[in-house]
């Protein structure tokens, strides 16, 4: 199954809720328009530079609700005790 097709399927399923973060190595301009086309979010080529899937999963989740997320480590996760009470 093709990029194009499991991003299609998953807006299909998941609706517009979670980003679809593509990870290819083709570049070309018809491809873009086919991955925003069928309801990628963000598009990062290959070679993966490690700090750009971080700064794609930040955009959508603020670091305070998901954590501190570094290449090469395990995810953070803030300590509840230490969050703001309503």
């Amino acid at each position: 199954m093709s990029g194009l097709v499991l991003t299609a399927k998953l807006r299909e399923r998941l609706g517009d809720g979670p980003p679809i973060i593509i990870l290819s190595g083709d570049t070309s301009m018809e491809n873009l328009r086919s991955l925003q086309h069928v309801g990628a979010t963000y598009f990062i080529s290959k070679p993966l530079n490690a700090g750009h899937l971080p700064e794609k999963l930040g955009n959508w989740c603020p670091i305070e609700a998901c954590g501190t997320i570094r290449p090469g480590r395990p995810r953070q996760r803030p300590d509840p005790s230490t969050r703001p009470t309503s």
